[in-house]
């Protein structure tokens, strides 16, 4: 089987103040294909929705497909510079995100109707062993989860 894919994504931080914002959007599409692509078993040809900041309502991975459509704008507040544990100097965020998107199988279209709405709300803090998140998400039709992270993400 072959086919050929691109994959574009812009991901940009502003400040103001003490305000962040930080715009993450990407596109990518599967073309040429030769034969079915669901008789693919390599996971990393397809392109994946779900998890904190990726639809956060969904599980990591929740949405997979051949093609995929997603933005999101997250926003970030400092709670606390650099003593919120004492003696350990870690700053301390509050924020939220707002995303839309969606991933899909085969030659279609992209269609405003394939996309889900979701957001979460979230404190973060800069730790020793990496970047802490501890994130509350939903996405349309119900779905909710809560995020727990530590470290950074490859």
């Amino acid at each position: 089987m072959s086919y050929n894919q691109y994959f574009l994504q812009y991901t940009g931080a502003y400040t103001i103040d003490k305000n962040t914002f930080i715009l993450n959007t990407k596109w990518g599409e599967t073309y040429n294909i030769d034969g079915d692509f669901n008789d693919i078993q390599d996971f990393n040809s397809f392109f994946r929705l779900g998890g904190l900041f990726s639809l956060s309502g969904l599980p990591s991975n929740a949405i997979t497909g051949n093609n995929v459509a997603f933005t999101s704008l997250l926003y970030r507040y400092p709670l606390s510079k650099d003593d919120f544990f004492g003696k350990f100097t870690m700053p301390l965020y509050a924020g939220m995100s707002l995303e839309a998107g969606s991933a899909w199988y085969g030659d279609s279209a992209f269609s405003k109707d394939k996309i889900l709405y979701g957001g979460s709300i979230y404190i973060s803090a800069d730790t020793v062993l990496g970047p802490f998140y501890l994130g509350f998400g939903t996405t349309e039709f119900d779905y909710y989860s809560i995020h727990i992270s530590l470290g950074k993400s490859f």
